[in-house]
């Protein structure tokens, strides 16, 4: 593509050059003095003493010159734009790499925060399984007292009941017991009088 881009430009009639002007013509020699310096002050100098038949010959050798030239502006100009793009290229990739750098760290310090909270998570879990246990276990004992408070309540009450009964019994009699010794002590009273 570049060798038919080049073809295109030494065409002549890709460019139309004209002299007639003698700014745009002064102004095209002081660019190619620029670019070629000596060189081209030492060929405008043969130039200038050649006759009509060489000044033509001249003329399209020029015009070839010419055509060179605008390639060389051109791929200068090409150099510069993909310079620029290459530098722009560069600070984007810079700033993404700083960026990447960036991330990477918040990226670390949210894996560490998070593997910290699973740690946590893990450990409340565990306690809280714990716990479960540990209220399980209570439960099972404190249906397990009273159960055992419930058969001592009737353990105590079908003992100290009959016991009580005895009791009872007991007390009766010995009231009666007494009732009777104080109708005895009565009637002995009764009788001393």
């Amino acid at each position: 593509m570049s060798q038919r881009l080049g073809e295109s430009f030494l065409q002549p009639e890709t460019f139309n050059f004209s002299y007639s002007n003698t700014n745009r013509r002064n102004t095209y020699l002081n660019a190619l003095l620029f670019q070629q310096g000596d060189q081209v002050i030492e060929e405008l100098a043969k130039l200038r003493s050649l006759n009509e038949d060489d000044k033509t010959e001249n003329a399209m050798l020029r015009s070839r010159i010419d055509e060179q030239c605008q390639l060389i502006m051109i791929l200068k100009q090409r150099g510069d734009e993909t310079m620029t793009q290459l530098k722009t290229s560069e600070r984007i990739r810079e700033s993404l790499e700083e960026f990447r750098a960036h991330a990477q760290t918040a990226i670390d310090m949210e894996v560490k925060k998070s593997q910290m909270l699973d740690q946590r998570f893990n450990e409340l879990a565990e306690n809280h399984q714990e716990l479960i246990k540990f209220k399980d276990q209570y439960k099972i004992e404190n249906e397990r007292l009273r159960a055992e408070n419930a058969q001592l309540k009737k353990d105590n009450e079908e003992l100290f009941s009959a016991a009580l009964q005895e009791k009872v019994v007991i007390i009766t009699e010995l009231e009666e017991e007494l009732k009777s010794v104080k109708e005895r002590c009565t009637n002995a009273e009764t009788r001393a009088v």
